[in-house]
């Protein structure tokens, strides 16, 4: 198994199922139905939809919360989420322990200190690092009975390495790293001293670090709880790391948000695998059918679109219909409002029904997409 943390629109979280993987997903903008949706429809088309579980939520607050349910640790973790100031490192002491014997750990955006303390996180717990030389810097922790894939640097560009990053080994460049920080061999009085440095400077990132580290030392004091606290608030993380947090359940499908239902809606499914001539003569047919319905400002009509590349489909759709209404010369703001529907889910479907009132016949259907719909069911249009 395999976690990642922050998959934005699903572009990685593709990539990592594809290899096999099977994925637990965390990021809190799969709250948003339209988030949840887009990255759905991208796993399917990919075909991993079934290897993935997309959970809403915050990390680290979550990450315990999927490992509990999960009972099994990580193998390959990919920390993606949170680049701001403690948000990293948050991620990072809350996945140490949940990996695997044999694991690997990668980190995007190591062009970010924020980003590289988490690094240094693993590093510091004895787990091998390395840096990947890419645009945006890649970096990697890895324990156990693991072989990190090697990377060459795009040998026309001359890489230099930040400041921040000069502790860690470069794949495929002959650099040598610097010592460690000094941070890590104090203690006590001068620890604290250090630690006050930092969240003066502020580089908060830095200054809760070495509070982890002087309480895995065993330092454990009110003025080190007070730091801690004021750490986190100064960096708006105040409040982070409880025991455990309900996971959100996955957004409810609004069907009223995403699509523009109207007080008569239809629904069609052309069957976009056939030829152009044969789907163009479809679509002409499904749009002369439908715009000339009287009360065309209360209807709406909406097109399934399979797994077809919906820029594609919309595309091709715009351009029958400005061909059909200027051939049937009809006022665009008097006619029914007509949007693509990408593939759903069970569920979905079973919110959707209710609000669909007819569905248009067409020769060449999408026999598959109108069974899982159950959209048989429907009252056929009659265009008598």
């Amino acid at each position: 198994p395999a976690l990642e943390i922050g998959c934005r629109m699903g572009w990685s979280a593709c990539h990592l199922a594809l290899a096999g993987v099977e994925l637990d997903v965390i990021d809190p903008m799969l709250g948003r139905w339209m988030f949840y949706n887009s990255v759905q429809q991208s796993l399917s088309a990919a075909g991993v939809r079934e290897q993935v579980n997309l959970l809403p939520g915050y990390s680290p607050h979550a990450v315990a919360t999927v490992a509990q349910e999960r009972q099994q640790p990580w193998s390959l973790l990919f920390i993606d989420g949170d680049h701001e100031t403690v948000g990293p490192l948050l991620d990072a002491i809350a996945c140490e322990p949940l990996a695997a014997t044999d694991a690997l750990v990668v980190f995007h955006d190591l062009a970010s200190p924020h980003v590289a303390e988490g690094l240094e996180y693993f590093r510091r717990k004895g787990w091998q690092t390395q840096i990947y030389q890419t645009m945006q810097i890649m970096g990697i922790a890895w324990r156990g009975n693991v072989q990190p894939i090697a990377h060459q640097p795009d040998p026309r560009i001359t890489w230099a390495l930040s400041a921040h990053l000069q502790q860690f080994t470069v794949c495929g460049i002959d650099l040598s790293p610097t010592a460690p920080s000094d941070d890590w061999i104090l203690v006590g009085d001068q620890r604290l001293q250090r630690i006050r440095h930092y969240l003066a400077e502020p580089n908060y990132a830095r200054a809760l670090h070495l509070v982890v580290a002087a309480k895995e030392a065993g330092e454990l004091s009110p003025e080190l709880d007070e730091l801690r606290q004021q750490i986190l608030t100064a960096s708006d993380h105040g409040e982070v790391l409880p025991d455990r947090l309900p996971l959100p359940m996955a957004p409810a499908f609004e069907p009223g948000e995403l699509y523009p239902l109207r007080s008569h809606n239809l629904i069609a499914f052309p069957d976009w695998h056939q030829s152009e001539a044969v789907l163009y003569d479809d679509l002409v047919y499904l749009l002369r059918t439908v715009l000339v319905l009287p009360k065309g400002d209360r209807t709406t009509l909406l097109i399934y679109s399979g797994d077809m590349d919906v820029e594609e489909a919309d595309l091709a759709l715009s351009s029958v219909a400005l061909e059909v209404l200027a051939e049937l010369g009809l006022d665009p703001d008097l006619t029914p409002e007509i949007s693509l529907v990408t593939p759903l889910g069970a569920e979905e479907w079973v919110a959707l029904r209710p609000h669909l009132h007819s569905r248009i016949s067409l020769v060449h259907e999408d026999g598959d997409a109108l069974a899982i719909a159950q959209a048989n069911n429907l009252p056929i249009l009659s265009t008598e």
